[in-house]
């Protein structure tokens, strides 16, 4: 058997001699409930049930702003719509009055701006907005549509039937038509539009909030601006699945769809702002140094 070198002898010498029970032996694995009130696992809990409602609470800021960008921007867009038609009214009435025109001319075009105006300006309208829109009315009727309507309306006769007298009081009744709001549907947008607005204000109260109690406001600020601009971007991206999902009518749909991708959008914000803490710090930090 070979002899001990020297050095390893010496090196044995130097080391506590206690009679020290092995680490397997003398380790007592704690129960389960030991475990659980453990603080540390405590304050994991906590964190993690704190991560969760800060995400959450993010998606819904995101889908809320969505909301409320779509609402206020509908309002805005029946307004011009509303306002356009109003000045082709009133410039082909000026036109008939100085006999530039003829009154069927007039409400010729009157009809036929107030189709293209309103198209135009479907085009600007939400995804659930038009939906809306379209189940109302899908496109521009035709002029002899409103002919016969407003001579039934006044005359009780068909439009063939009436003198001319009677249907230049039916071209004039044609050329207002063209301009008078469809009320059911402008108190609808403009309920819409309050609703936004109040959910408007209370995402920037959530979000001043988290601002005002973070330690770095300048930092929270850009993640919240993250989570927002992610959740408006999500409700884009999904409103462009509306139609293949939800038809061109189903207003409903279209509304769930924009909501869900807009929170998506603001939980995939929060995340994302999460993962990209150490790079906001030192933006910060170059910012307001």
């Amino acid at each position: 058997m070979n002899a001990i070198p020297e050095w390893q002898r010496k090196f044995q010498k130097s080391l506590p001699q206690d009679d020290v029970e092995a680490w397997d032996k003398r380790y007592k694995k704690p129960s389960f409930q030991e475990l659980f009130k453990k603080p540390a696992f405590q304050d994991n809990f906590k964190e993690l049930a704190r991560s969760d409602f800060d995400r959450e609470k993010a998606g819904v800021i995101g889908a809320a702003v969505r909301f409320a960008k779509d609402t206020i921007n509908d309002d805005n867009v029946r307004l011009s719509y509303q306002q356009n038609v109003e000045r082709v009214l009133k410039e082909v009435t000026k036109m008939v009055e100085d006999g530039k025109i003829t009154s069927e001319e007039g409400a010729a075009w009157c009809s036929y701006m107030r189709n293209e105006i309103m198209e135009l300006h479907r085009e600007y309208t939400s995804k659930y907005g038009l939906a809306k829109a379209t189940k109302t009315k899908s496109k521009g009727r035709p002029l002899d549509y409103f002919f016969q309507k407003y001579s039934r309306e006044k005359f009780e006769k068909d439009f063939v039937n009436l003198s001319d007298s009677q249907k230049d009081e039916v071209f004039e009744e044609v050329r207002k038509a063209s301009a008078r709001p469809h009320a059911p549907t402008t108190l609808k947008v403009k309920r819409l539009q309050l609703l936004g607005r109040v959910m408007l204000v209370a995402s920037a109260m959530l979000a001043a909030y988290d601002i005002y109690t973070a330690e770095n406001k300048l930092k929270e600020a850009l993640k919240q601006g993250i989570g927002i601009g992610a959740g408006i971007a999500g409700g884009a991206y999904a409103g462009l699945m509306v139609d293949p999902l939800c038809g061109p009518v189903a207003e409903v749909c279209a509304l769930v769809t924009v909501t869900v991708g807009a929170f998506v959008g603001g939980v995939y914000g929060y995340l994302t702002a999460q993962m990209l803490d150490d790079e906001l710090e030192e933006l910060t930090k170059w910012i307001n140094p």
